[in-house]
């Protein structure tokens, strides 16, 4: 054996393998050496099949999630050419995830989407991203999925771009959308739970249906409302083969993605000064013993977390102006004074205090009051209501009811 040992690095280092000579010559002097030899080549492998390269689809995930440019994306993948794709398999499959050109119509003011069509397209993605999970589903879970979505419309301003229309009376000084979310993928058999969407309100998942340079307003909201339920109602069931299995989704589109200005404009609401669920003014809110009716066409529209959030935020704030005076309506000089006065004083205490701009007019939208200085104050209830004056286990209560709402799970209430 020692001969063995011996003669073998000689005749590999006589053949030119150096290498090869002195990793047998250095096991045969340590056998211990050999067990590190054998652990390093194994996470060597290991390494090489964790630099495997990436699928088109995975890198185009990384690319649109980090928001790269085509040039960043190229300089990355200088260095791990062996993991990345060339970015024309990107623009491929980039493509690829679009719906057919013929589904789309786009003017100069104007691009929609054939609602039906991009509804079939979501599902097909849908279906195919859970491929392994769906193949287990019996025949008859099968033919009874449904996809539940949210939809809704909003306008705003924007900047004028230097582009001219055929009509000279068009601006694209503003902007309407209407958009749906996909939330849920459920068995109609047995409400066995498939998908659901893990960010609700991200723009990740919001899929336009049609954009249009307009301004906001009730008429343009209503011949919204008609024109997406004109198309929800026909809408029939997506049919769809995936690696040989046949899916039939029905779809459910629900109106809670909007806000009070929409909810306002909507048929049965005479006027923005009443609720539009109740019907009354603000005059007979604290007459508790006259009760309306409220009808389940009142309600469709859900409550939208950010919102509620940030009008509660909105609502304390404007009861601690008015606390000198404890009134609703100012009807003096004096008053007005006195409130502007006390609105100032909370401002530069929330500036000062926890480094926040409440109620400040921004140009171009509303004011600095947003989610995140809504989380800022109902994090410190001591502080906040210090500076308010309000009492702070009323501030405890409603940050209970934000927290149960946005907590993502059923409660009964």
């Amino acid at each position: 054996m020692e001969v063995l040992t011996h003669a073998a690095p000689v005749k590999l280092r006589s053949c030119g393998k150096r290498d090869a000579s002195q990793v047998l010559k250095d096991i045969s002097v340590s056998p211990k050496r050999a067990t590190k030899y054998k652990r390093a080549f194994a996470m060597r492998q290991q390494d090489k099949k964790a630099q495997t390269k990436m699928t088109p689809v995975s890198a185009l995930a990384i690319f649109v999630e980090a928001g790269l440019s085509r040039r960043q994306y190229e300089i990355i993948r200088s260095t791990h050419k062996h993991i990345y794709p060339c970015y024309s398999l990107l623009q491929k499959t980039k493509l690829n995830s679009y719906p057919d050109k013929e589904s789309y119509r786009v003017t100069d003011k104007c691009a929609e989407i054939n609602l039906q069509k991009l509804l079939d397209h979501t599902v097909t993605r849908l279906l195919t991203h859970l491929q392994e999970v769906v193949h287990t589903l019996s025949e008859d879970e099968r033919d009874t999925l449904s996809l539940i979505c949210k939809w809704g419309c909003d306008g705003s301003q924007q900047a004028q771009y230097k582009q001219t229309f055929q009509n000279d009376s068009d601006s694209d000084a503003y902007i309407f959308q209407s958009s749906f979310t996909p939330l849920q993928l459920i068995c109609g058999t047995n409400n066995k739970l498939i998908w659901q969407n893990p960010t609700p309100s991200s723009p990740r998942y919001c899929r336009p249906m049609r954009i249009r340079f307009v301004k906001e307003s009730s008429d343009i909201t209503n011949d919204e409302f008609n024109n997406v339920q004109s198309a929800t109602s026909s809408l029939h069931d997506t049919k769809v083969t995936v690696a040989d299995k046949y899916f039939s989704v029905k779809h459910t589109l629900l109106l809670t993605m909007i806000e009070a200005k929409v909810c306002n404009a909507a048929p049965h609401a005479t006027s923005t000064m009443r609720c539009y669920i109740c019907g009354e003014t603000s005059k007979d809110y604290n007459n508790l013993s006259t009760k309306n009716e409220v009808t389940p066409e009142k309600i469709q529209f859900g409550l939208s977390i950010l919102h509620v959030r940030i009008r509660l935020f909105e609502g304390i704030l404007h009861v601690a102006d008015k606390l000198p005076v404890q009134k609703l309506q100012l009807r003096s000089e004096d008053e007005n004074a006195i409130v502007k006065q006390r609105k100032l004083e909370i401002q530069e205490e929330f500036r000062t205090k926890m480094g926040l701009l409440v109620d400040v007019p921004k140009p171009g939208c509303d004011n600095t009051n947003d989610g995140n200085r809504s989380r800022r104050f109902f994090a410190d209830l001591e502080l906040a209501g210090a500076i308010t004056g309000i009492d702070v286990n009323l501030i405890y209560r409603f940050k209970v009811i934000l927290e149960v709402i946005s907590s993502g799970h059923k409660n009964n209430t």
